[in-house]
């Protein structure tokens, strides 16, 4: 499988299956993607606490074989601070 990395935002997350959730994100240099991470939702997972709506994040993704890559490594990014002001929150949603 093919890997690229890049930075993103996530605009959007849905869950799937039991363990399992699918993100819509905004990347710098591949535009909107989506993704999904096996066992993101798992109390032991490593991914999970990285992934929250509106999150900054350098991503690792591996093609996938349809339309959804699949998130390999994830780690945030410092900067942004969206979560904090309610009126960011508000822009990301419009943006999403």
């Amino acid at each position: 499988m093919a890997t690229y990395r890049d930075r993103a935002v996530v605009l959007r997350k849905l869950d799937y299956g039991e363990a399992d959730r699918i993100f819509t994100l905004l990347t710098r240099d591949h535009g909107k993607v989506g993704a999904i991470a096996k066992g993101v939702r798992k109390p032991a997972s490593k991914l999970g606490p990285s992934l929250e709506l509106y999150g900054h994040i350098d991503v690792l993704l591996a093609r996938g074989r349809g339309e959804l890559d699949v998130v390999a490594q994830v780690e945030r990014v410092p900067g942004y601070r969206i979560e904090g002001s309610m009126e960011r929150i508000a822009h990301a949603a419009l943006i999403a």
